[in-house]
């Protein structure tokens, strides 16, 4: 059986490999570094699944506007990211997603405070010395 989205997950004897390797008390440095390879690889594929995943369900329009995002505020963009596969893992989302949509989850993320922003200034009061 395939994993999400149809994509083929790390064989099951790998995962158990690097288990094993944690879990023994004595680790030589060939096992550790294999170790940190297999934990690298695992998350660049997941990476990859994510962009291939956002890359099938995002119009031009809402890509182009979600990589906007995410040159200015990439914290920002990767909680959108983030709500986009959970609502298509829950089904919520079936199809293309358009640029109207996003803006819609990008609406009910935003919080209140970010909204409200507002700059005050407060200038000096200067007595006036022309009264003496």
């Amino acid at each position: 059986m395939y994993g999400i989205f149809g994509i083929h997950p790390v064989p099951l004897l790998v995962h158990l490999f690097v288990r094993t390797i944690f879990t023994s008390g004595t680790m030589d440095q060939q096992q550790k570094e294999y170790a940190n390879q297999i934990k690298e690889q695992e998350k660049l594929e997941q990476l990859e699944q994510r962009r291939l995943i956002l890359r099938t369900i995002l119009t031009p329009e809402a890509s182009e506007r979600l990589n906007r995002i995410a040159t200015v505020k990439p914290e920002k963009a990767n909680i959108i990211q983030n709500a986009i596969l959970t609502n298509v893992q829950r089904g919520m989302i079936r199809g293309k997603m358009d640029d109207e949509m996003l803006k819609s989850i990008i609406q009910t993320i935003t919080t209140p405070e970010e909204k409200s922003t507002s700059i005050k200034i407060q200038r000096r009061k200067w007595d006036d010395s022309d009264s003496e």
